[in-house]
């Protein structure tokens, strides 16, 4: 009887661990509302706009969103890189009317 109650206690952790672990799968993950935006609708709008006018002036997209991140801290009083301005550029039907 005492080898059977040893044998048991030599397979309790791993018997824990593996319980543990089907009760963590079977938990939903962990939500919450995300990372919040770095620009807001209306900054959104003056962005593409001076997007859309460089590209008016034979700029590339890639330049023009160079040549925009330079000048948002004039425009939007904050900086903004050419990637987080490329996501707005690829939303600009939302911001954009004519």
């Amino acid at each position: 009887m005492l080898q059977s109650v040893n044998a048991e206690l030599e397979q309790t952790p791993t018997i824990a661990r593996n319980s543990i672990e089907r009760i963590k799968s079977s938990l939903p993950r962990r939500g919450g509302p995300g990372r919040e935006p770095k620009l807001d609708a209306p900054e959104c709008s003056v962005v593409c706009q001076e997007i859309l006018k460089l590209i008016g002036k034979k700029y590339k997209v890639k330049d023009a969103l160079v040549e925009v991140s330079r000048m948002c801290p004039q425009l939007i009083g904050k900086s903004v890189s050419p990637r987080t301005l490329q996501k707005a550029w690829d939303r600009r039907d939302e911001f954009l009317v004519d």
